[in-house]
């Protein structure tokens, strides 16, 4: 009986010290955010720029500046009146402009790179180089991180078309199909999306967009430690890489589109109502499909995915394949970077952890979408 209680008193000890440890170490945690915040001039590693939305989950703040810094990058952030992250345009389109749409995700954003380095502002830049233009060209961007292709739709009709666009250029990023497959619709008599809500997902009152976790305790501590979220960051820096490669697996296999069916709808029928709502007004509709980086050199590709996977279940060509025939059979013009990536492949494309383009990658994006554009407008 003692040897027990003794046992008991030791156990409460250790918890005690561990709580303890727990308080201190989440005090200077605090300290340091405190101190990093006040010295560092907006420079931060967190982006406390989302506000909740009632029809698309989140949207971004208006009128915000900070800096952005990752183990990998910094970047500068400035958003305009309308939470894009742009200038200010005027609402009524100037004479002799074409305007441009750039609809799309945090590739679309620009995520990892200044704003005058993403491929929109380069593709602007070079549409307006030639002086015997007909037109001059302005591109509006309308690409949020985390934004998938439902959100992308609503974004445009909430806000994109106001603008008058003669044009919409859309970004396809396929690993966002994992992120479509949990939102939940609302839609109107005749069937079009009209609210998405996503239960794994919630704006903090911090303005972090965070994921909801099933243990209640944990996703308590998430929303109120300093500590458990600097842990937690740090980490995903260091796993991010495997784990979008493991999540993204099944998309990869030969039977995507058979085994998730109803993923693969909710893609393709928020890109067909986007087809729609601009045929309707009588504006241009391109589409470019971005690549995975691990699709793009074999050399990630081989040792990264013959250790999960059996190769004869897998391709590293069929999100493109799927979504190439999808485009077609829907008469939208599509431009398929894949191929034009591994032509030119350089490990300095991608940031070698977070896979998304550095100002290299934005670059050739820029120059092939430039290069088909001008095709397509000579053909027409």
């Amino acid at each position: 009986m003692e040897r027990k209680l003794s046992l008991f008193k030791s156990f409460l000890f250790t918890i005690f010290i561990i709580f303890i440890l727990f308080l201190l170490l989440e005090g200077l945690a605090r300290i340091y955010s405190y101190i990093k915040n006040k010295t560092t001039e907006n420079v931060l590693d967190t982006l406390p720029m989302a506000i909740s939305n009632t029809d698309r989950i989140f949207e971004l703040k208006p009128n915000y500046y900070q800096k952005y810094i990752s183990p990998e990058f910094k970047m500068d952030i400035t958003t305009n009146s309308d939470g894009l992250r742009d200038m200010n345009h005027s609402i009524s389109k100037p004479k002799n402009v074409y305007r441009i749409i750039a609809l799309g995700d945090s590739m679309t954003f620009g995520w990892g790179v200044n704003q005058d380095n993403t491929w929109w502002k380069i593709l602007e830049g070079e549409l307006n180089s030639d002086k015997n233009a007909k037109y001059r060209y302005e591109i509006i961007n309308l690409g949020v991180w985390m934004y998938t292709y439902d959100q992308q739709f609503l974004r445009l009709k909430d806000i994109g078309l106001k603008y008058q666009p003669d044009m919409v250029i859309q970004g396809i990023y396929w690993s966002h199909l994992r992120t479509i497959s949990s939102h939940i619709w609302n839609k109107n008599n005749p069937g079009v999306i009209t609210k998405i809500s996503d239960p794994t997902f919630y704006v903090s009152k911090d303005g972090l967009l965070k994921t909801k976790d099933k243990n209640i305790f944990l996703d308590f501590l998430k929303g109120h430690s300093k500590l458990l979220n600097f842990v937690i960051s740090r980490l995903q820096v260091l796993l991010l890489k495997n784990q979008l490669i493991i999540s993204d697996l099944g998309l990869l296999n030969k039977d995507s589109e058979k085994k998730y069916q109803e993923v693969w709808q909710k893609g393709f029928e928020s890109i067909k109502e986007t087809k729609e709502l601009l045929d309707k007004r009588g504006i241009e509709y391109f589409v470019f499909l971005i690549p995975r980086d691990v699709q793009v050199s074999q050399l990630e590709w081989i040792p990264l995915y013959t250790n999960v996977m059996n190769q004869s279940l897998y391709q590293d060509t069929i999100p493109q394949n799927i979504f190439n025939k999808f485009l077609v059979s829907q008469d939208i013009t599509v431009l398929d970077l894949l191929p034009i990536f591994r032509k030119n492949y350089s490990p300095q494309l991608y940031f070698p952890i977070d896979p998304h383009w550095t100002e290299m990658g934005h670059k050739l994006a820029a120059e092939q979408i430039y290069d088909f554009l001008k095709a397509y407008f000579i053909k027409q």
